[in-house]
């Protein structure tokens, strides 16, 4: 996906970041913040959705994930990391390798 904005230098990669970044702080508004429970426990009941843990947990589980005691600056920071650690991850290196041999495998024409 990097690769495809133009690397990690690009102006798209930037606009991504910050796009990422805005749609972090857009979940931690407080009236999304105080949705969230709602919406879960409404789909506690459906049968295809699974969740594996108790609707309160769950919802602690969420509302640890958007980091609400992290400023908006901090959020944003956290984001970015969160974002170039998954980039420098080898097992998505690895998934990527995978998929591009896979591609190569596919592009052969049918004999």
């Amino acid at each position: 996906m990097v690769h495809g904005m133009g690397g990690k230098e690009s102006d798209n990669y930037a606009m991504f970041l910050s796009l990422a970044g805005t749609a972090f702080l857009a979940l931690r508004h407080h009236e999304n913040v105080r949705g969230v429970p709602l919406l879960v426990r409404l789909m506690v009941g459906n049968k295809d959705l699974s969740i594996h843990s108790d609707p309160e947990q769950a919802v602690a589980l969420m509302r640890e994930r958007l980091c609400l005691n992290l400023s908006d600056t901090e959020a944003v920071s956290y984001t970015e990391e969160l974002i170039e650690t998954s980039i420098s991850s080898k097992l998505w290196k690895a998934v990527d390798a995978i998929h591009s041999l896979g591609k190569r495998f596919l592009s052969f024409p049918a004999g």
